[in-house]
């Protein structure tokens, strides 16, 4: 495998990751889902697809989360229920080396899903005291469930916990961002060193460094500016649409 694989994409996969950091980092989000929507356009092997996902969402969480940090948004006890489950699976996740095909389709379902929930997301609700995640069991139980995907395929989780937190009314919209920022980068993390202790690869060190660097800058600008929540929504569909058109392309291409 050639060390610069991806060189021939960067002119058009650097604005792209940089334009995604700054939509999802603006919505607490790591852009996951994203970077790997683009990265399987260029054919590249899963290993770096993965790895290079892991490292984008851990830079653009690890800048938003020292943000939110220094806000205190969130207490410990908001916090370690939701990564008790999901640390421990998302690196048992990343330990996997799945068969190509099974890799690719199971990237096409989770990217689709990911898709409709941007694109039906509702983002005011009521905030709801009681319900199955606002007890220690749900939380854990749907943190492992969420966990254990993310490290299979090489994201954070947060593009799937968040919305259903929305969905039920979980904490406010604030509250919700933090946490899944922080669920993202912790189970990112967890992925990327599970990933890298058990498959041999060789790192793109030139090409990873500059799409991290990008989707630094994209986090600046997210976190710094909000969107205006018509904005964000309409911005929310494009990509929805765009990462639909891959998960059907992925499916398509690998259950034919």
């Amino acid at each position: 495998m050639e060390l610069h694989f991806l060189s021939d994409n960067l002119f058009w996969l650097v604005p792209a990751f940089f334009a995604i950091a700054v939509l999802y980092s603006s919505a607490g989000f790591g852009g996951g889902t994203g970077y790997l929507s683009m990265m399987v356009i260029t054919d590249v092997d899963q290993s770096i697809v993965r790895w290079v996902s892991y490292m984008c969402n851990i830079t653009v969480t690890g800048f938003s989360g020292v943000r939110y940090g220094f806000r205190k948004v969130l207490t410990f006890n908001e916090i370690w229920p939701w990564v008790l489950g999901s640390v421990p699976l998302a690196f048992v996740g990343g330990q996997l080396k799945l068969a190509d095909r099974l890799y690719f389709i199971l990237l096409g379902i989770l990217l689709l899903m990911a898709a409709m929930l941007l694109l039906f997301q509702k983002r005011k609700r009521e905030i709801r005291v009681n319900g199955v995640f606002n007890t220690l069991v749900g939380q854990f139980s749907l943190g492992a469930v969420i966990g254990l995907l993310s490290g299979m395929v090489g994201v954070g989780g947060g593009i799937f916990l968040s919305p259903i937190l929305h969905l039920v009314g979980w904490k406010t919209p604030q509250k919700i961002a933090a946490l899944s920022t922080f669920f993202i980068f912790v189970n990112a993390l967890s992925g990327a060193i599970a990933f890298a202790t058990r498959n041999a690869f060789q790192v793109p060190i030139y090409d990873a460094g500059i799409l991290m660097a990008a989707v630094l800058f994209g986090a600046v600008i997210g976190t710094n500016f909000s969107l205006s929540e018509k904005g964000k929504k309409r911005i929310r569909s494009i990509t929805g649409v765009l990462v639909a058109i891959v998960a059907f392309r992925l499916l398509w291409q690998h259950l034919g």
